[in-house]
Order: C-alpha cells, then structure tokens, then sequence
C-alpha cells in the first residue's frame, strides 16, 4: 500500500495529509507536537484492512500552514471539517488522540462532517486531578526553548523527544530500533517553530460534547500510558448520550511507541469499525 502526500484546500491555508488505500474513510489526528508521521506504517495497515486511511496535520503542525498562533479546538475541528469535504472524505470515522481528541469530538458534534464513528485515545481534560498533576510535574522538568546558561539549549530538541516519550512510556530506551521514532519527532517539533504553548489543555466543555455524541465510540488506551486515567470518565460521559461505546485497553505500553508493535495499533482500530458493520 503506497503512501501518498497532499494538501487539502480550506480558507485558512493548507492542510497536510497523507492517505492510502480505499474503502470506508479513517481520519487519524496526531498527538502533539507530533504530526501525521506518527501514523506512518498505522496507515497502510488499516488500508489493508479494506479502509482509506487519512493522516491530517493539523493546522501549525507537520507540513500544514503554520498560522502563528495558538487555535481553539472548535477552530482546528472547522478547518479540517473544511479540509476533508474538500478532498472528498466528508463522510468518515475520526479518531482524535491526546491533543487532538478535543478536535476529534468537535468533529463529530458540531462541524457538518458526516463523521460515522469517534474513537478517541486520551483524554487530557477528564483526567483526575493527581494524574493529570503528575503529567504537568514531569513536563515543568522539561526546560522550553532558548538559550542557557546550562548548555541544555544545545540537546534541547533530542531531550525533549526522550523526555516525552519517558512520559508515555516509563519504558522507553534509546536504541537503533527507537532512533527513527526520535528523529520523527524532532523533525516534528522544529517544524511547529518552537511555541511556548501548544494550547493542549486550553478550556473545553469536554463533558457537555461527550454527551452530544450519538454515534457509535470506541475509548482507547494502553497499560501503562499516563491517560489511562481519563478512560472511564469518558467512556462515562459519552454513554450519558448514547448506549454504543467501547472501551479498550491496549497492553503494556502504547504500541505507537514500539517499533516492534508496528501495525497493532491499526489492527485495534480495524476491529472496533469492523464490528459496526
């Protein structure tokens, strides 16, 4: 299954997408400050699975338009809405995962896009109060971007590549078989322009939208990812609107972290949209 690289046409700028395959329309958005390559061999798995697989950069992120600015997730979820009827994916699944699942849910509730099914990995805005504090304790460790007096500025991109990944992935190492997720997301973070803030945790009526959601929803996490936490609140929040939501646990660490589980995280997503049909 090739790859293939385009740019979708919306009045704020270019979005970037990677595609693949053909069948019923999978929409995936990346973590932050990641991009669509993160997805890289999750797409053609799910095109062999029978789906068109869709990787979007969001706007500022990857190779889409970089605006300058932090956007609500109401305005990322309107461009890319705009993005995909243009490209002819109006009608699709969405999954959203992390910073992106806010976007993932506008989607489904309030942008005109015939979104079919939501899946959502993360929740950053349901977690409890001491997980989401442990996250916020870890990533102050991080030091942002410019000179000092240290020399860390020199490392900076490699360290907080390392750092994130820890977060996600208390077993995260280094090694030849990591090395390419590494780069990815350095090329990832130079590309964003070095924001002090990425808006992930700006406000969002998360609870009121997951009770809107009348579609069929599947709620994703791994063992060992700190997110985990949110799982059973929004799985919660999205049966006080409608009955059909599934909850899935992936074991061990998140499987977009391991090379060695390249194609697991396509394969669960493939299972939750087969069983709907």
């Amino acid at each position: 299954m090739t790859l293939r690289h385009t740019y979708l046409e919306t009045s704020e700028g270019q979005l970037h997408a990677s595609a693949c395959g053909e069948g019923p329309a999978v929409v995936l958005l990346h973590w932050t400050p990641l991009s669509a390559r993160m997805y890289e061999h999750e797409l053609p798995r799910l095109a062999e699975h029978g789906f068109r697989a869709i990787g979007i950069d969001l706007m500022g992120f990857g190779r889409s338009h970089k605006p300058g600015e932090v956007w609500p997730f109401e305005r990322h979820a309107a461009v890319v809405a705009e993005g995909l009827q243009n490209f002819g994916a109006e009608s699709c699944a969405v999954l959203g995962a992390h910073f992106s699942a806010p976007v993932a849910i506008e989607l489904t509730v309030n942008s005109g896009l015939e979104v079919n099914a939501l899946l959502l990995d993360g929740c950053g805005h349901l977690l409890p109060p001491d997980a989401g504090a442990a996250i916020a304790a870890k990533v102050a460790e991080m030091k942002g971007p410019g000179l000092h007096d240290d020399g860390s500025h020199v490392s900076f991109v490699w360290d907080q590549a390392v750092n994130s990944y820890n977060i996600f992935d208390p077993d995260f190492a280094v090694s030849d078989e990591t090395l390419p997720l590494i780069y990815r997301f350095m090329l990832d973070y130079l590309s964003t322009g070095l924001p002090d803030d990425f808006g992930t945790f700006q406000p969002f009526d998360i609870r009121e939208k997951l009770a809107a959601v009348e579609v069929p929803s599947c709620v994703l996490s791994a063992e060992t990812d700190p997110l985990l936490a949110a799982q059973v609140p929004a799985v919660e929040a999205l049966s006080a609107g409608q009955g059909h939501v599934t909850s899935v646990t992936l074991p061990g660490g998140h499987p977009l972290h391991d090379p060695k589980r390249r194609g697991a995280y396509a394969d669960a997503i493939a299972e939750f949209l087969r069983g709907l049909s």
